[in-house]
């Protein structure tokens, strides 16, 4: 009977610690500091400061709201070539992007070019290139 007991709570045991391990140092000077709080709605406050949920990766990139309706059609102001592999668009209102795929280009890509923006799956967004070939795009702030 213990041993089957024991089991589960020392994996929660090493899960715990294992998540102790990687808070930052910061974090513990902070719940070290609400702790010393004597007033309960402002060691709250504290508390719930250090849990804020921080802001959404990508949150501060400019997507055009035109993708929430449908394909953004566009032509390319720009596109050029990252040495670890990938290229980055610019579109003609100024909004960039950066293949985040290692799907080859058949085609380079040129100034003038037609191209069209929907959203993928999970968030993510499809860029197709006059070819007809598609990649997979993030935009860039």
């Amino acid at each position: 009977m213990t041993k089957g007991f024991s089991l589960p709570v020392l994996a929660l045991v090493a899960v715990a610690s294992a998540g102790a391990a990687q808070r930052p140092a910061s974090v513990e000077r902070q719940w070290t500091r609400c702790r010393a709080i004597a007033g309960d709605a402002a060691r709250l406050a504290c508390y719930d400061a250090i849990a804020a949920t921080p802001p959404r990766p990508g949150a501060t990139t400019r997507v055009p709201p035109e993708i929430e309706e449908g394909p953004l059609t566009s032509t390319l102001r720009a596109a050029s070539y990252r040495v670890p592999g990938g290229w980055t668009f610019v579109l003609a209102d100024g909004t960039r992007w950066t293949q985040t795929d290692d799907t080859p280009i058949a085609r380079r890509p040129v100034a003038g070019d037609a191209v069209e923006v929907r959203r993928g799956m999970l968030g993510s967004f499809r860029l197709r290139l006059k070819n007809g070939q598609a990649v997979k795009v993030k935009p860039l702030p």
